[in-house]
C-alpha cells in the first residue's frame, strides 16, 4: 500500500540504455570494498565498460532540467499516482459489495421460515425472479413461504420445484395475508414440481404481489430444495395496417404461447376484420388496447375449437378501438400451450367482407390410388362446441355422419345457423383444411345417422355449378364375415395435438356383432375408434365404404377392447336418392 508521502515507480524496460543509478554526494570518499573492487582486472574492466556506457548516455540524452522544472514534473506524477490509487481503492470496494450482494441474490432469500398460517412469524424471504433460491425446509417449521413481484407486462409465470424426497408447492397471486384460490398446487410425489401459469386462461393472473409455500410437512428430516420462478414478458412481434398484406407468425413456450401484431390505423373505416388462417393447430385471438390482452380483458376475441377463427368489430359496438391514436393489439395465443410451435398467418382488413386472397376454394380432384382418395374423402366435421368425422358419398357434397356430431347444429342467440365446417385432407400430415360449410340435410336420431350437405365455402362463397368434391364408392349388399379384414378412417381427438387433428387410418377385423334397440345389428371390430372417429369411415379391403364408426365399448384400464359400427345397409332407404343422386 502507498502510504501519505510515498509513490513507486515502475521500472521502464530495458531499451538498451543503463538504468538510472543515483549520484554518491561524496564521490571522493569510498570505502574499502570499493577499492579491493576495482583493482580486481575483472571488475576494472566493468568500470571502464559502465563509463563508457555513462558517456554514451550523456551524448544523446538531453541534459537534467534545473531542479525547479524537476519539482514541476514530479508533483504532478506524484498527484496522479495518489488519485489513481484511491480510485482503485473505490473500485475494489464497489465490486467487492457487489460480488457480496449478487451472492446474497443467488441465495434469494435470508433463511427465514414462515408458516401457511397466516399469523406465523417471522415474515417470508423475498425472491428474484429468474434466479433459482436454494434453502431447507427444517423439521421445526415444515414450510417457507417466498414472495417475488411480477411485472406489469408478464403473461407466463413459469414455477419449479426440486428435491431429493417429497416437497410440495402451492402458489397464487396477491399477497402472503390474502385470501384467493391457489393458482398452482404441486404436490406429487416425484421431488419435482412444476408448472405455468398464463395470462391467455388464467382468469387470477395479475401482475404485483406473488407467493409460493414450499413444505416438506412430515418430513424426519430437514430437505434442502431448489425453487425457480421465472416470467415470460409480453412483446409485439409486428404491425398490420388494414389491407390484405398477410403477417405469418408462431406462438411458443419462448414467448408465453402467444404472438401480439399491432394494428396501424385501425380507426380509419367503420369496421376492423381479422382473419386467422393456416393455423397448424387450434388457436384463438384477442383483440384490445395493449400487448397483454387476455380473454378477461379483451374487448373483443375469437375462440372456436376451430383452426381457422374470423372476427369482425363494428366501430359503433367498440369504439375505443377506432379513437384516433388507438394502440390496438391482436394477441393469437395457442390454449393447449404444448411445447413446439405453432404457425398461422394473420389477415387484417378495413370493413366486413372477407378479403379475396382467403376466399379461393381448394383444388380438389379424385386420385387413381384407392386409399388416397378414400382419405381425402373422409373429412373433418365440426362445430362450435364438437367435432366428429364423415364421409362425402357424391360430387355434390352429400356427407354420411354421426347425428351426435351435429344435434347441437342450431340457432345461436343471434338468429344465424350455428355453422357446420367441413375440412378436408389435403395433406395427411397436417390438419384437415377448413374450406366448406353445410348444413344438415336429413337425421335418423334412432340411429345416429345424419346427413349433411355442403352448402358453400368457408367465408360463404358459392360453389361454382361444374366444382365436385371427390366421392367414396359405397359397397351395398355388405354381408360382414368374422375375420374379414376392416379399415377405419376419420379423425380422433388422440390422433394429434388441440381439438384439430390429422386423419388417422387404422386396421382390423370384423370381430363380431351386436343387436341395436331398434332390431337392427351393429357390426363389432377391434380396428380403432375413438372420440372424434364418430361419422367417419370403415371400409373393406378394397377401401369402399361399408360401414359408419359409431362408437367404442368395453375399456380396460383406458384401452379400447372393441369398437361398434353401423353397417351401410341400415342407412334409411328414402336417403338413398338424394346418395345416388350425383348431379355430374
Amino acid at each position: 500500500m502507498i502510504g501519505e508521502g510515498e509513490f513507486s515507480v515502475t521500472p521502464e524496460p530495458d531499451d538498451g540504455f543503463a538504468p538510472f543509478e543515483p549520484v554518491d554526494p561524496e564521490p571522493e570518499r569510498e570505502s574499502a570494498s570499493s577499492t579491493r573492487r576495482r583493482s580486481d582486472p575483472l571488475d576494472a574492466d566493468e568500470d571502464a565498460e559502465r563509463r563508457r556506457r555513462r558517456a554514451r548516455r550523456r551524448r544523446t540524452e538531453p541534459a537534467a532540467p534545473p531542479p525547479s522544472a524537476a519539482s514541476s514534473v514530479l508533483l504532478p506524477t506524484v498527484v496522479a499516482t495518489i488519485v489513481a490509487s484511491v480510485v482503485a481503492a473505490l473500485v475494489a470496494v464497489f465490486v467487492a459489495a457487489f460480488v457480496v450482494h449478487s451472492l446474497d441474490e443467488i441465495d434469494g432469500f435470508d433463511d427465514a421460515a414462515y408458516g401457511i398460517d397466516e399469523g406465523a412469524s417471522p415474515p417470508p424471504s423475498r425472491g428474484e425472479l429468474g434466479w433459482t433460491i436454494r434453502g431447507v425446509v427444517t423439521v421445526d417449521d415444515g414450510t417457507e413461504v417466498i414472495r417475488y413481484t411480477i411485472p406489469d407486462d408478464a403473461v407466463l409465470v413459469r414455477i419449479r420445484l426440486e428435491a431429493e424426497t417429497d416437497v410440495d408447492a402451492w402458489a397464487r397471486f396477491g399477497a402472503v395475508d390474502d385470501d384467493g384460490e391457489w393458482c398452482f398446487q404441486g404436490t406429487g410425489d416425484t421431488g419435482i414440481e412444476e408448472g405455468e401459469l398464463s395470462r391467455n386462461d388464467h382468469g387470477d393472473f395479475a401482475a404485483g404481489p406473488f407467493v409460493v409455500w414450499v413444505s416438506s410437512l412430515g418430513a424426519a428430516e430437514d430437505v434442502p430444495y431448489t425453487l425457480t420462478v421465472d416470467v415470460v414478458r409480453a412483446r409485439v412481434s409486428g404491425a398490420l395496417s388494414p389491407g390484405e398484406s398477410v403477417h405469418r407468425g408462431a406462438t411458443s413456450p419462448e414467448t408465453g404461447y402467444r404472438h401480439v401484431v399491432s394494428i396501424v390505423g385501425a380507426g380509419e373505416g367503420d369496421a376492423l376484420r381479422v382473419d386467422l388462417i393456416d393455423a397448424e393447430r387450434d388457436l384463438d385471438f384477442f383483440v384490445g388496447l395493449d400487448a397483454t390482452v387476455s380473454a378477461e380483458s379483451a374487448i373483443a376475441k375469437a375462440e372456436t375449437p376451430m383452426a381457422h377463427e374470423s372476427l369482425v368489430i363494428d366501430a359503433e359496438t367498440h369504439p375505443e378501438l377506432f379513437a384516433e391514436g388507438a394502440a390496438v393489439h391482436v394477441v393469437v395465443v395457442d390454449p393447449s400451450q404444448l411445447p413446439h410451435p405453432a404457425r398461422f398467418g394473420l389477415v387484417v382488413t378495413s370493413g366486413r367482407q372477407p378479403p379475396p386472397s382467403i376466399t379461393a376454394l381448394p383444388e380438389l380432384t379424385s386420385p387413381s390410388d384407392p386409399l388416397q382418395r378414400a382419405i381425402l374423402t373422409v373429412v373433418d366435421v365440426g362445430l362450435a362446441e364438437s367435432s366428429g368425422s364423415g364421409t362425402v358419398l357424391n360430387g355434390r357434397g352429400v356427407i354420411l355422419t354421426a347425428w351426435h356430431v351435429v344435434e347441437t347444429a342450431g340457432e345461436t342467440g343471434d338468429g344465424e345457423l350455428d355453422p357446420i365446417v367441413i375440412g378436408v385432407s389435403t395433406d395427411p400430415r397436417e390438419i384437415a383444411h377448413e374450406a366448406f360449410r353445410a348444413r344438415v340435410l336429413r337425421s335418423a336420431p334412432e340411429l345416429d345417422l345424419a346427413l349433411l350437405e355442403v352448402t358453400s365455402g368457408l367465408h360463404g362463397r358459392p360453389l361454382p355449378a361444374s366444382y365436385r368434391l371427390p366421392a367414396c364408392p359405397i359397397r351395398r349388399g355388405w354381408e360382414p364375415r368374422i375375420g374379414e379384414p376392416l379399415v377405419t378412417i376419420g379423425f380422433p381427438e388422440t390422433g394429434g395435438p388441440g381439438s384439430r387433428v390429422p386423419v388417422t387410418y387404422a386396421r382390423g377385423v370384423v370381430s363380431g356383432f351386436d343387436r341395436g334397440r331398434d332390431g337392427g345389428h351393429f357390426v363389432k371390430t377391434d380396428a380403432f375408434i375413438a372420440s372424434g372417429s364418430s361419422g367417419g369411415a370403415a371400409l373393406d379391403a378394397a377401401h369402399h365404404l361399408v360401414g359408419v364408426p359409431l362408437i367404442k365399448r368395453a375399456e380396460v384400464d383406458g384401452k379400447q377392447q372393441m369398437g361398434y359400427l353401423l353397417p351401410i345397409e341400415q342407412i334409411p332407404e328414402a336417403w338413398w336418392p338424394l346418395i345416388t343422386e350425383s348431379g355430374e
